[in-house]
């Protein structure tokens, strides 16, 4: 059951459930709605009274039922791009690319394809 930013199961045998006991040991779940790919989240014991009165309330008239604890599930964040970083630039503002470091002979490779040695015929 989802309400406001979170989902909602209730426990019918309450701390008793093993899968209660589980998230209480293990809060990290991944869960899936409908045909939608996995979701990561943390689950808690809610233990708002108002929030848990609106969630029974609403259990009760879409299943008829509520008499449980209620299990909050919370997704985790959608993780932040990474920074990007600016291009480096010189003194007179033109665009510095990355340069080849050289191997153990202190030679740069060269990035370009080397040509073909022709051959000699005779």
């Amino acid at each position: 059951m989802q309400h406001d930013d979170a989902y909602y199961i209730v426990s019918e045998k309450r701390e008793a459930a093993h899968w209660v006991q589980n998230l209480r040991a293990q809060p990290a779940v991944h869960f899936y709605l409908s045909n939608e790919s996995s979701r990561a989240a943390q689950a808690s014991i809610a233990d708002d009274p108002a929030l848990i009165a609106a969630v029974k309330a609403k259990m009760a008239a879409k299943y008829g039922w509520s008499d449980g604890l209620v299990v909050e599930i919370r997704e985790n964040p959608a993780p932040s791009p990474p920074a990007q970083t600016p291009p480096r630039q010189d003194e007179e503002g033109s665009q510095l690319l990355p340069q080849p470091l050289p191997d153990e002979s202190g030679r740069v490779a060269n990035s370009s394809p080397s040509p073909s040695p022709t051959s000699q015929g005779g």
